[in-house]
């Protein structure tokens, strides 16, 4: 995958931001995909677009929407979706400490045809933003399908800065809930910072 890239980051807010600077600044031809393209969002200074319009040009995906509102933009948006990898940035926190963080379910039920990964779902927007961390490039775990899209994902995820470590495949959504809670008892707790963020040490083989 290279600069041509076309990258469609849906969503506005600090994630959206975040993450579309990141890959436009590492050369990816990223789009901002807004509902008000009239509208130019606080700090982007780059290409905005009409959701549907964006993701009709899209190679890859970045859904970065609140989390409640992931199955309507899976039931809307599934079927322009086929084919593309969709990185799903969001966390559903209406669940309560237990319920699932992830919408696999509404993804397969109205994207079957999209190569659908959760991603970016266990640090902050601002370390998105700025991914090194007291001198170290923070780790991303990820989950979804492996093969070309598990490629195309971690070379995107490479792109912001982070480290992709992949968890395993769409089984492992539940894994990342609790990697994303954790991250929340860490960073909000004891005095604590937001800029925190997991790194995964391991000998090298041989």
């Amino acid at each position: 995958m290279g600069a041509a890239t076309r990258v469609a980051t849906v969503g506005a807010g600090a994630v959206g931001r975040a993450l579309a600077g990141r890959l436009a600044g590492a050369g990816l031809d990223v789009t901002l995909a807004v509902r008000d393209p009239a509208r130019t969002p606080d700090g982007w200074t780059g290409r905005t677009s009409e959701v549907a319009a964006a993701l009709d040009a899209a190679d890859v995906v970045v859904v970065a929407v609140p989390g409640t509102a992931v199955p309507a933009f899976a039931a809307e948006h599934g079927v322009r979706l086929s084919g593309r990898v969709v990185l799903d940035a969001s966390n559903d926190m209406s669940g309560g400490a237990t319920g699932p963080l992830h919408h696999r379910s509404a993804w397969d039920e109205h994207a079957p045809g999209a190569h659908v990964f959760r991603a970016f779902n266990t640090l902050g927007w601002d370390t998105m933003a700025r991914p090194v961390v007291a001198g170290e490039r923070a780790d991303l775990p990820y989950s979804g399908p492996d093969g070309p899209p598990d490629a195309t994902a971690r070379t995107v995820i490479a792109a912001t800065g982070l480290r992709p470590v992949r968890v395993g495949g769409p089984e492992a959504d539940g894994l990342l809930d609790g990697a994303t809670r954790l991250w929340f008892a860490l960073a909000m707790r004891d005095g604590r910072r937001r800029r925190l963020a997991f790194r995964v040490i391991e000998e090298p083989p041989g």
